[in-house]
């Protein structure tokens, strides 16, 4: 479910900037700009008082002209790219495949925009010719409202509410997507892209958080770390030989080489080694959670 954010600042922010509460409604009223410094300051520690240029300025993007940003490769907060946030809002989430649905609620037919208390499904705030949602300021609805909405990785209000800007770039600007309160339906297709200058705000354009998730070597969730861990670690990769690589991989992930004491029983311990090590494995990807 995304972060919630109850605040909102009214563009420009900064000392001498005003802020508003509007329960638990998006941000609006920010650019690229703003949306670069705050996932740096994420993660630079959400540093309290007076910020700077060590706090906004540099970790995850150095920050210039607005279209030639590239995020760091450490980044483990950050906007989404294009790709990271199509996949999040539009991909069947049915394995490896180039399968997916028309509307980020998981399905081809037109969504309805249900006030989020009739949600039953295939929901979002949209226009439809009278604004219905929100509230006296702007039609928006709470972050994550329409709870039976979801798209198929379980994120919430990619179509619909406000526009989101993503790390995308065609000709002079950055890409946006999603559709927004005062969009119609057509705006929350998969096939609609959106662009924006870096510098543009309004209200009905806002930004999602992308970020790492921290490491778990428990594959299988059944808390305790074991060589089943890393049987279920390869089946979920891409179908490649399993290699050395790999295997450095795991321990760059995990600290260690993988546990095999859970399986040194059946088959025997030599046996064992080598299915870990001559398994077909699939092609190691570094998981994205977009928020």
């Amino acid at each position: 479910m995304p972060r919630k954010r109850r605040e909102y600042r009214c563009h420009p922010g900064g000392p001498g900037g005003s802020d508003y509460t509007y329960s638990d409604k998006p941000v609006i009223y920010v650019d690229f700009f703003d949306a670069m410094r705050f996932v740096t300051w994420l993660e630079n520690g959400q540093p309290t008082g007076a910020q700077d240029a060590s706090t906004t300025e540099d970790g995850v993007y150095a920050i210039s002209d607005g279209l030639s940003e590239t995020r760091a490769a450490s980044a483990t907060f950050f906007i989404p790219s294009e790709d990271e946030w199509y996949k999040a809002a539009y991909h069947k989430n049915d394995g490896v495949t180039s399968t997916y649905w028309d509307y980020p609620t998981s399905t081809d037919s037109v969504p309805n925009n249900n006030l989020p208390s009739a949600d039953r499904g295939n929901s979002a705030n949209f226009f439809d010719g009278a604004y219905t949602t929100g509230n006296q300021f702007f039609p928006m609805t709470d972050v994550g409202a329409y709870t039976f909405s979801e798209s198929p990785y379980g994120t919430f209000d990619q179509g619909g509410n406000i526009n989101e800007l993503n790390e995308g770039v065609v000709f002079s600007a950055r890409v946006i997507r999603s559709g927004s309160w005062g969009a119609v339906s057509d705006i929350l297709l998969s096939s609609f892209q959106g662009v924006a200058s870096p510098l543009n705000y309004n209200n009905i354009k806002g930004f999602r958080v992308a970020s790492i998730p921290e490491a778990d070597a428990d594959i299988d969730n059944n808390g305790i770390v074991d060589g089943f861990d890393f049987l279920k670690w390869q089946l979920e990769m891409s179908p490649n030989p399993f290699s050395q690589t790999d295997l450095a991989l795991w321990e760059s992930q995990y600290g260690g080489p993988p546990p095999v004491s859970a399986v040194s029983a059946v088959p025997e311990p030599a046996t064992c080694i080598a299915l870990l090590l001559g398994m077909m494995a699939m092609l190691f990807r570094r998981d994205v959670v977009v928020s």
